[in-house]
C-alpha cells in the first residue's frame, strides 16, 4: 500500500489522492485552479491525484483550506 506522511500519521496516498480528486471535481476546479488556491503547482496536484506524492501537512492544509474541508475528510480519517 502505497502511503505518506502527514504529521507523524501513514496515510494511504491511493486513497487520498481519489478523494482529493473527487472533491476538486465536486467543487468545479481544475488541476491548475486547486493548485493556484494551495500555493503548489498542478504537476504536484496531477501526481498527488495518481497516488505518486503524498501530502506535506502544511500542504495538506492547504489544499484542504482551498477545498472547504477538513485534513481528515482528504486523509479519510474518522472524526474522534
Amino acid at each position: 500500500m502505497p502511503s505518506g506522511i502527514v504529521n507523524d500519521m501513514t496515510i494511504d496516498r491511493t486513497r487520498f489522492g481519489a478523494e482529493l480528486r473527487r472533491r476538486r471535481v465536486q467543487a468545479d476546479l481544475s488541476q491548475a485552479e486547486l493548485a493556484e488556491l494551495a500555493g503548489t503547482e498542478a504537476n504536484t496536484i496531477a501526481r498527488m491525484e495518481r497516488g505518486e506524492r503524498g501530502p506535506s501537512l502544511s500542504m495538506a492544509q492547504a489544499l484542504a483550506a482551498a477545498l472547504r474541508c477538513r485534513i481528515e475528510d482528504l486523509i479519510g480519517r474518522a472524526r474522534k
